[in-house]
């Protein structure tokens, strides 16, 4: 499920949606040289506008698509997109995070309103439920082989992580119930299938015109060596 920004004119704001102005103070200020003074997060602006993206088709998922809140917010949203990525603020790294929050406190409103529920029953079945929605979005995604490669005095490193969905002796899959080109996230506690966030890690160098391999390990959980 995916949350369709409308066309045509800006939609009204979100309710409770406080947008932050930064004013360039110093003479000759730039927005380029702001940000250099900025700590910058691991993730890219457009990281940061796909997590959002995401928070907000689970959300979907359990208040409808059709949402008007959400609708509004996935329309400013691409509003704001801007076209050139860069390394995301911790500022924005942070209130990318906090997206969560608000979305399952819609949730907890909404479904206080409609069921009649206390606050703190309201608010904990909605976090359970955009738990579930986040898990299932998770597992259903395909999940394909990374590689990440670095430079570091003269040598050539690869570090190759390969989803248990991929893992295949030629082309018959190893595991007696397949993935089906999907996974296993960490946040899933039900699954008694398949191991969660299942990879086999491989780091590798190019020396003399070939890949050595210098490490290889199968591993589950949420760690990973040079990830």
């Amino acid at each position: 499920m995916q949350i369709l920004s409308g066309q045509g004119k800006a939609p009204a704001k979100a309710p409770d949606v406080r947008p932050e102005i930064i004013v360039l103070r110093e003479p000759g200020a730039t927005w380029g040289n702001y940000l250099q003074h900025q700590k910058t997060s691991n993730h890219s602006l457009h990281d940061i506008y796909n997590l959002q993206r995401d928070l907000l088709t689970v959300a979907a998922t359990v208040l409808g698509k059709q949402d008007p809140v959400l609708t509004s917010m996935a329309n400013q949203m691409e509003l704001a997109k801007v076209k050139a990525d860069r390394p995301a603020t911790k500022q924005e790294e942070a209130a990318a995070k906090a997206l969560k929050k608000n979305l399952i406190e819609l949730i907890a409103a909404r479904t206080q309103q409609q069921d009649g529920l206390p606050a703190k029953e309201a608010h904990r079945f909605a976090a359970v439920a955009f738990r579930d929605a986040q898990v299932k979005q998770l597992n259903n995604q395909p999940w394909q082989t990374i590689k990440n490669t670095l430079t570091h005095n003269g040598h050539h490193y690869t570090n190759t992580q390969l989803p248990a969905a991929e893992m295949k002796i030629g082309a018959k899959d190893i595991f007696p119930s397949a993935y089906q080109g999907k996974g296993v996230c960490s946040w899933d506690t039900r699954n008694i299938h398949h191991a969660n966030n299942l990879w086999m890690s491989t780091v590798s160098v190019h020396e003399d015109g070939k890949d050595k391999t210098l490490f290889c390990g199968i591993r589950h959980g949420v760690l990973s060596p040079l990830s």
